[in-house]
């Protein structure tokens, strides 16, 4: 797992979520929660039909996705065995993501998509995740108060943690394209969980990000955007800066 693996969220199209796959992406988020990158279910479920064929044309590793039981009794050994588990899949993985919606809701999309991953973004209750038949992504809105690491390192709910910006004066946190101090990263690196990185990135900085905070992987949606709309450069470039890998 010391490679870096990439996130490109925010995928609004087909054609987006083609050159974003091509590009070398591991993971591709579509946004279900009221957004200007909002998708519809027809066009979620044309991308879930692509996708799949795409991985069977690529046939990369495959393996079994990870389940609801935790592998390991500590909490690092939980969240480690979860990345674990994923890195072997073969990608890139559809990821769902949701802030706030109701968990019926939740699973009928990841079910009608279908999806690889649900990410919850909002305020949800760490229960949730128990419920989603498929691997949760649950985000974690960081600022200078940010001290939450009991929930964020409870093993058997979610079984990914990201970190995102919390932007002051909004009530949708994360999701705004900003970044925050990645200083704040240390007590949660202490803990040795993996964890994705959110929040600002962008091709010219993901290189530096990866160095001092080194995630296991990092997110990225306006960066590689060029006037709303993917930038099919921009994704390469983010990608090689990140894992130091050629598109």
């Amino acid at each position: 797992m010391s490679q870096t693996l990439v996130k490109i969220c925010g995928i609004q199209s087909l054609e987006d979520l083609q050159m974003a796959a091509e590009a070398g992406a591991d993971m591709l988020g579509v946004i279900f929660a009221p957004s200007k990158r909002q998708v519809d279910l027809d066009t979620a479920k044309a991308m879930g039909t692509w996708l799949r064929a795409f991985r069977t044309r690529e046939q990369v590793n495959v393996a079994s996705a990870p389940d609801n039981e935790p592998c390991q009794s500590t909490n690092t050994g939980w969240f480690q065995d979860q990345a674990r588990q994923l890195v072997v899949r073969s990608k890139p993985l559809l990821v769902g993501v949701f802030r706030n919606q109701p968990l019926d809701y939740i699973v009928t999309v990841a079910q009608q998509v279908p999806l690889d991953l649900v990410q919850l973004h909002g305020t949800e209750d760490l229960r949730y995740a128990q419920d989603i038949p498929l691997p949760v992504i649950k985000a974690f809105h960081v600022d200078d108060t940010f001290s939450d690491l009991e929930t964020l390192g409870t093993p058997g709910f979610h079984h990914y943690i990201l970190l995102d910006a919390k932007v002051a004066g909004t009530s949708a946190q994360g999701g705004h394209g900003q970044a925050f101090d990645w200083k704040l990263t240390a007590p949660i690196k202490a803990l040795g969980h993996p964890f994705i990185l959110a929040g600002g990135l962008r091709p010219e900085n993901v290189r530096a990000a990866v160095t001092q905070v080194q995630p296991w992987m990092v997110d990225v949606s306006s960066g590689v955007e060029t006037e709303g709309r993917k930038d099919r450069l921009k994704i390469q470039r983010f990608i090689k800066e990140a894992t130091q890998r050629e598109p």
